[in-house]
């Protein structure tokens, strides 16, 4: 829509018709409003009851059955015009009250009804009309000036600032006064200051007065215009300021912001040409118009600097959460395994998920290391709570159950020690699960402090087995027995905490769920990542409330040599352990690996360079460190970075051909260096080289 040659958007013609609809809900109101603003001004009834056509004249402008507010105005004061003459009145008389009258109903009054977010657009369409209204009132040759006033409207409409605001008000005053001078002054305190000013004299431009050097000063404090025009019977003050500003007669209008007085728009004259009513008036519309744009500027400087406080609270809680945020990982990289013992034949499975993105370890563990008898230890638990508290406590409890478990065989025994830790060092509650793998009988034996029960699948299905115990950190004595396990002819044995059953406050139903989810990974080729496929199948793509851990322990069949453990501790990153002499775990870890990056890109993204790094970095791990490799991919922002770690004698990576063009080696690091974006490697103190590589793919945007 196009008004007056604006173009008007589909929000603003909302606006306008929705403060339509509120104006005519009040439509009664109003009009008793608009007769006792007319009366309070000492004018007739029927002008009162004239206001009231005016009235419907601005909602019908609102309304959109006049294309342009100023026409419409216009229109309206021409018919005003001639009512004005038919009851025989002499304007002049009436003409100073009546401008007041109009500016009390329609600038102040009628806004003051409608919303606050409403009030700038209502305050500039009416005072646009009102320009109109009045031009055609009065004699052809004023009419060029209300118009003026109407442009000068729009102009305030884009003002950013208080000084720009006041630029445009003291050009407006000049062109529409023709005056000599103009000025705008700030009010602080009682105190007034010269901030914006044309054609005054130089030492005016730097003038200050107080609210007691200034005549009348209550009346302008309340909101009533000042005319200064008869210097000749001004007092001593009137003509002190007079001669000060280098004016003989001035017009000052009040510029009223939420209720006080917060400057002064004045006009002056060298010559004594007094201001007529028709420049009083004009003086008040660009009055309220500087006072409504500067409410508006100061709300939004108000919502500014709230939200840059915002910002700034915000900045600083990010901060003390990303150095948390630290700290956790720290603790995390502590406390949560890295890697797990490489066993032919059995391997190991785990993964743990946060519950928020800002503590990514609580208190939910998992843990597997050798004792020297060769026999596994392992553990899942879950102490109260999350955070760094739940952290350190959760690396307590893990100590002890080291340091016990070197002690005694019987899990019942070690878990006991552990409660004494809790109640001595008054760290809270927790569950747990402890137990120890023989891998030559295959036998587990395991006790339970509260802990949800593991679950096998093998020969006699998928199934729970018994619950035991109560939680740590209660009784000084708790009752804790051991249970066992013969895990032959089985092919999982499952440990998880509760976050994984009671994410949709559901035992029953959560327990059902895992149960068929183990059921499926038992079946399913054992190269896969089993930890991750079993928690998304449970929590079916939803988050969840608590932290959680699951490991999994996968039994291979009597003689095969397959071996690989992964453990997952972020959403975005993962970890292997393989035996990369043997070809059918390097391959599995090939898969896995492939499978895990291709989630984070785009759909359709060739992987292969990827998986040629990965399997260059295992044959030459296999070639100068024959044994255990650590594999680990983890996304840093958008990049992934892959780290392959052995524990050999320690080599160079050379990224160069060799000089035998027939040679059958020494071009694999020449191409993980051609494929990859950037590759370091580090020989470590005890031993061992870690070889890093950013691999060339971006991470896709979050939808």
């Amino acid at each position: 829509m196009v008004t007056d040659g604006v173009v008007q958007t589909s929000s603003e013609a909302a606006d306008l018709a929705a403060i339509a609809a509120l104006l005519r809900a009040q439509d009664a109101e109003l009009r008793a409003v608009a007769r006792r603003v007319y009366a309070a001004r000492d004018l007739p009834p029927a002008y009162g009851d004239r206001a009231g056509v005016i009235l419907d004249g601005v909602v019908s402008a609102f309304a959109g059955d006049a294309d342009d507010f100023y026409a419409c105005g216009a229109e309206l004061g021409l018919e005003t015009a001639r009512w004005l003459r038919g009851r025989g009145d002499r304007l002049p008389d009436v003409v100073d009250r009546l401008h007041r009258a109009r500016v009390d109903l329609f600038l102040m009054e009628l806004p003051e009804r409608l919303p606050a977010p409403l009030r700038t657009l209502a305050i500039r369409q009416i005072a646009w009309f009102l320009t109109g209204y009045i031009g055609r009132l009065y004699s052809g040759d004023t009419a060029l000036d209300y118009e003026f006033a109407g442009l000068t409207v729009r102009r305030l409409s884009t003002t950013r600032s208080i000084p720009e605001i006041e630029r445009v008000a003291v050009d407006a005053a000049r062109r529409l006064l023709a005056v000599d001078a103009a000025w705008f002054a700030r009010r602080d305190d009682g105190v007034w200051s010269m901030s914006t000013q044309r054609g005054l004299e130089a030492g005016a431009a730097t003038m200050t007065l107080r609210d007691e050097d200034i005549p009348g000063v209550a009346a302008l404090l309340s909101g009533e215009t000042i005319a200064f025009d008869r210097v000749d019977l001004a007092s001593p003050e009137e003509q002190r300021i007079a001669r000060a500003l280098g004016v003989r007669v001035a017009l000052v209008v009040p510029i009223i912001v939420e209720g006080a007085c917060a400057g002064m728009l004045g006009a002056g004259r060298a010559a004594a040409t007094r201001f007529t009513a028709q420049d009083r008036g004009l003086a008040e519309i660009l009055g309220a118009q500087v006072g409504a744009r500067l409410r508006e500027l100061h709300a939004a400087t108000r919502m500014r600097d709230a939200l840059e406080a915002l910002e700034e609270s915000d900045r600083r809680l990010r901060e003390q959460l990303r150095r948390k945020e630290q700290i956790v990982e720290t603790l995390q990289r502590i406390y949560i395994p890295r890697a797990f013992p490489t066993v032919p034949g059995i391997s190991f499975d785990a993964v743990y998920v946060p519950a928020e993105d800002d503590a990514r370890v609580g208190g939910d563990w998992y843990d597997v290391f050798r004792l020297p008898d060769g026999r596994l230890a392992f553990s899942v638990g879950d102490v109260a709570g999350h955070g760094l508290h739940a952290a350190v406590t959760m690396g307590a409890i893990r100590q002890a159950i080291y340091v016990a478990s070197l002690d005694s065989p019987d899990p019942a025994v070690v878990l006991r020690a552990v409660n004494r830790v809790l109640l001595l060092q008054k760290a809270g509650m927790a569950t747990a699960i402890v137990g120890f793998l023989d891998p030559q009988t295959r036998e587990i034996s395991y006790a339970s402090a509260g802990h949800p029960p593991p679950l096998v699948a093998g020969r006699g299905g998928t199934r729970f087995l018994e619950p035991g115990g109560i939680p740590l950190g209660i009784l000084d004595d708790p009752l804790i027995t051991e249970s066992r396990v013969d895990a032959r002819g089985e092919t999982l044995f499952v440990l998880y905490t509760d976050g994984l059953i009671e994410y949709a406050r559901d035992v029953a139903a959560g327990e059902e769920a895992l149960r068929r989810a183990v059921e499926v990974a038992a079946a399913e080729d054992p190269t896969r990542d089993h930890a991750l496929r079993i928690v998304e199948r449970v929590l079916g793509g939803d988050g969840t409330d608590d932290d959680l851990a699951l490991l999994v322990v996968r039994f291979a069949e009597p003689g095969a040599r397959f071996a690989i453990s992964s453990t997952q501790t972020r959403t975005d990153a993962v970890s292997w352990d393989v035996d990369a002499s043997d070809p059918s775990s390097a391959a599995a870890v090939r898969t896995q690996f492939v499978a895990f990056l291709g989630r984070f890109v785009d759909a359709g993204t060739d992987l292969f360079p990827a998986e040629l790094i990965l399997g260059e970095l295992l044959a030459n791990a296999v070639e100068h460190a024959p044994g255990p490799v650590h594999v680990e991919l983890a996304w840093r922002g958008d990049e992934p970075f892959l780290t392959v770690r052995d524990d050999g004698r320690g080599f160079q990576p050379r990224a160069r051909l060799p000089e035998d063009v027939f040679s059958e080696s020494g071009r694999g690091l020449f191409l993980v260096s051609a494929f990859a974006t950037s590759v370091t490697s580090e020989t470590r103190l005890e031993g061992g080289t870690d070889v890093c590589v950013v691999l060339p793919f971006t991470r896709r945007e979050q939808p």
